[in-house]
């Protein structure tokens, strides 16, 4: 009997231990439905709570309101994921708590009763958690840094075992913002040389990793690459491109080529779905590897934004009555109008006019019809088709990935 429930935790652990993501993080089951679909090109997404509170810490600087995420999943049946946080905008610089964590199912203990039968005595299961506590601030308008505490706990719940591991570790990043259609990223994972200690006196040594990411933006297209090395598992590289196809749907595709050795490589190709409602985002994340054909994976995550603190605005007063009547129609007085700093033609003032102050003094302003103002500002950036360079931007994204899936499947 002691053979057989030692065969049977030792099976069970090697399950575990398999879809943990060699256990060497548990957050390399995914942080996001965003970040899945996007193949875990994750480095420098902005604004995700996902990314914020489990990936880069320097995008906390990015939240403009707190947010709330959750996530779950499920592992050849037996491995639960779960995953929630919240992330915050202080007067200090962004905030996050988060957890993430790996269940199996629970397994029965069993002995032999007084009759010689075998009976249930207990269950158990094995664990694998990480708690985070992050913080981020803007060195300016174009560079962040963000620095993450977090807590490993793994082990089991069988307490004739008693083989249970912890460990804590800082994560570092920095974000930087080159133009509106690229910005750039790295950060780094477990940056001190700490270890996990469990019980039975074994040492394990928490793997330091190095991720760096750009991003592209073109219109409704946003394009991400990232790379990832770390010391317990091969480097891997992940392309992903979102498109913003209507309002707030879009829909992802990406491709990440992983190494078994330096020799033998393998590819995952993600797909997904993102929706926003309100102050909801649901996202939709599959991803299947060549690797393990049958071992396809479903995730969906929920994301909640609340009201933030808002800034104060504090408005000037227009020295002159903000609004003028002439020949029958109501125009808004330039000095009273935030125009655009940049503009592709000169907005001609409709009228020049001479007003009379109560005080008898006269002065003369220019006149700008605000409807031709809100033309200029309606303008595009970009007089090319952006949607339809967007779109074929899409589709040479997606080729690539089918053409690595049909590659690597013969």
């Amino acid at each position: 009997m002691k053979i057989l429930r030692q065969a049977q935790y030792l099976i069970l652990l090697l399950v575990f231990l398999a879809t943990a993501s060699y256990s060497s993080s548990v957050l390399d089951a995914g942080i996001s439905g965003r970040s899945l679909g996007l193949a875990g090109a994750l480095t420098v997404m902005t604004e995700d709570a996902g990314n914020s509170i489990f990936g880069n810490p320097a995008s906390l600087s990015t939240m403009q309101t707190p947010e709330a995420i959750s996530m779950y999943s499920e592992f050849t049946g037996d491995i639960y994921y779960s995953l929630f946080g919240m992330a915050f905008p202080t007067k200090i610089g962004g905030l996050s708590l988060g957890y993430a964590g790996n269940r199996s199912r629970e397994i029965i203990s069993t002995t032999i009763d007084g009759n010689g039968r075998i009976a249930a005595s207990s269950t158990f299961y094995y664990y694998d958690d990480i708690y985070t506590l992050g913080w981020s601030r803007k060195i300016n308008q174009k560079l962040s840094w963000g620095l993450r505490l977090n807590q490993f706990n793994r082990g089991t719940t069988d307490t004739s075992s008693g083989e249970v591991g912890t460990g804590a570790n800082f994560d570092f990043g920095l974000l930087l913002s080159i133009n509106k259609y690229i910005d750039a990223g790295i950060y780094l994972t477990n940056i001190l040389r700490n270890t996990m200690n469990w019980s039975n006196g074994t040492i394990e040594d928490l793997p330091i990793g190095t991720n760096i990411g750009v991003g592209l933006y073109r219109g409704p297209l946003k394009l991400f690459i990232n790379y990832l090395n770390r010391e317990d598992v091969p480097a891997k590289v992940g392309v992903g491109a979102e498109f913003n196809t209507w309002k707030n749907l879009k829909i992802r595709l990406g491709v990440q080529q992983s190494s078994m050795t330096n020799n033998e490589k393998y590819y995952t190709t993600t797909l997904g779905l993102g929706i926003k409602l309100g102050k909801v985002k649901i996202d939709y994340a599959y991803n299947q590897n060549d690797l393990l054909l049958y071992n396809a994976r479903h995730y969906i995550s929920l994301s909640i934004a609340f009201p933030g603190p808002g800034k104060k605005v504090v408005q000037e007063k227009p020295t002159i009555s903000p609004i003028i009547e002439i020949d029958e129609k109501i125009i808004i007085p330039a000095s009273t109008i935030k125009k655009p700093t940049v503009t592709k033609k000169t907005i001609q003032p409709k009228k020049e006019t001479t007003i009379k102050s109560s005080t008898k003094t006269e002065a003369t302003i220019e006149l700008y019809d605000p409807i031709e103002i809100e033309k200029e500002l309606a303008q595009p950036d970009d007089p090319l088709n952006i949607k339809l360079l967007a779109v074929l931007s899409f589709i040479v994204v997606g080729t690539l990935v089918l053409l690595f899936f049909l590659v690597r499947k013969r």
